[in-house]
């Protein structure tokens, strides 16, 4: 049976392309994809697949809005082309490995989609994954993850639409291909023994990268697939650096085979852990907090509605509450955080028990590696704490420019002793939030090999209004 791709030089066998290698029922070749939005506000998953041994194409997607899931599904006779579309649901490649559509046609369900996603990065193969159970091939199948973002707009039955900012909604998608259960096995003169395993896919974004997780276990733990990587963004697209071996914990609902919350570690070769201490490391630098304040940090004190991190007085210095106003940034690092948190009440918990905040030695450990790593690269760095980098903002806010009274103000520093101390109790909320902005904009701009020339002074000053009662 010849069609139109027979036309292309993309042939493996002397078969027609509509022919499959393999005769194996489980023969399939699907496409998958989720997203969400930064703040969680809804989630979307779709996929399609081919089984042409079955002679089967199927397909769905389900968005999660406000606690609810919307789904629709089609399946149909696999065409001979190997078009992808079924019923209502169509997916174009209009940039091979880079961007692709997905449409869902107005149907009887009410959801309908028409969405584009747009790579962040070039995508990876992963190893490919082969599981033989008496002679038997169980599964044997090769995967293309990719990291990117959506936009577009999606329709709900309840009326609503969600409109897809690609500067906040992520997307991963995979291709995968071979043989995977995905019914009735073939017949053999073999009973194949039970496949029981652990799969554990994570594919996390990053403002600066992406990072992937993908193993498998056996019923006894024995791990026989790793590969754990740090993927650059475009339009860098360099080579994954692989990772040293992966550490997880996982609570799992009771009962159930569903995951509570999930932590993973990812080390590199060098010992540094990605992502949450080097997420805590960019925090410390843009709010200048002290090393024990971040540390012992609990999420009752981050209000993420109104953008700031109240520190209770028992936890300060001079037993005074502070208030840390959380610019773009930071806020972004919170939810990052929040998300690896998992069910822990600290902000950075423990790799081992998530009761318990972080070690104390951990963000040393880090900033020893650094210095290591910039003298080997012969790069001027001096050995530096943590501590080092509360005074390093402050002296760079001052050099340039921003007032004084904001700068002290957000250390936390009152002088009791003079005058001034006693009586200038001012917050200066809205000053400290638009220094803070800047800061971490021109943090930004230098790691970016820019510049940036911040404004002093915010755009516009609250003014005070009399008491009418005085």
């Amino acid at each position: 049976m010849l069609t139109k791709g027979d036309d292309y030089p993309i042939h493996q066998t002397p078969a027609p392309i509509a022919q499959p290698v393999s005769a194996d029922p489980n023969h399939y070749d699907r496409y998958w994809f989720n997203g969400y939005d930064r703040d969680a506000s809804f989630f979307l998953g779709g996929a399609m697949g081919h089984y042409p041994n079955r002679g089967v194409i199927d397909g769905a997607l389900s968005v999660v809005h406000d606690g609810v899931e919307h789904s629709v599904f089609a399946s149909g006779r696999m065409p001979d082309d190997r078009a992808t579309r079924i019923g209502p649901l169509r997916i174009d490649i209009v940039e091979p490995l880079r961007v692709v559509r997905y449409v869902v046609a107005e149907n009887d369900h009410g959801l309908a989609a028409d969405v584009t996603f747009r790579a962040r990065t070039a995508p990876i193969e992963e190893p490919r994954q082969q599981i033989v159970r008496n002679n038997v091939p169980m599964m044997d199948y090769t995967r293309l993850t990719q990291w990117g973002t959506w936009e577009g707009t999606i329709t709900l039955p309840t009326g609503v639409t969600l409109e897809l900012d690609p500067s906040r909604t992520y997307a991963t998608r995979d291709r995968s291909w071979g043989v995977r259960g995905v019914g009735q096995q073939a017949p053999t003169n073999f009973e194949p023994a039970p496949m029981q395993i652990f799969w554990l896919w994570a594919p996390l974004h990053f403002d600066d990268c992406c990072t992937h997780l993908a193993l498998f276990e056996r019923a006894d733990g024995e791990r026989w697939l790793e590969q754990a990587l740090i993927v650059p963004v475009l339009p860098d697209d360099s080579d994954p650096e692989h990772l040293a071996r992966s550490e997880y914990r996982v609570e799992w609902l009771p009962g159930r085979r569903e995951m509570a919350w999930a932590e993973l570690t990812l080390r590199r070769r060098d010992g540094t852990a990605l992502p949450t201490i080097r997420l805590g490391m960019k925090l410390y630098l843009l709010t200048m907090v002290r090393k024990s304040e971040l540390q012992d940090a609990v999420w009752d004190e981050v209000d993420f509605e109104n953008a700031v991190w109240t520190i209770p007085k028992e936890r300060m210095k001079r037993s005074k509450p502070h208030n840390v106003y959380l610019c773009r940034q930071t806020l972004d690092i919170m939810i990052a955080l929040k998300t690896c948190a998992g069910n822990s009440r600290y902000l950075l918990p423990s790799r081992y028990d998530a009761d318990a905040p972080m070690s104390r030695a951990t963000f040393n450990r880090v900033t020893y590696a650094v210095v290591e790593r910039a003298q080997k690269e012969g790069l001027p760095l001096e050995p530096f704490t943590v501590h080092d980098l509360r005074r390093t903002g402050s002296t760079l806010l001052n050099e340039l420019g921003f007032n004084s009274d904001w700068i002290e103000k957000c250390l936390a520093h009152e002088d009791g002793r003079s005058s001034r101390g006693v009586y200038n109790k001012a917050e200066y909320e809205h000053q400290r939030r638009h220094m803070m902005q800047e800061w971490s904009d021109i943090v930004d701009a230098w790691v970016a090999g820019q510049k940036r020339v911040p404004v002093l002074v915010p755009p516009a000053m609250p003014m005070l209004a009399p008491d009418p009662a005085l």
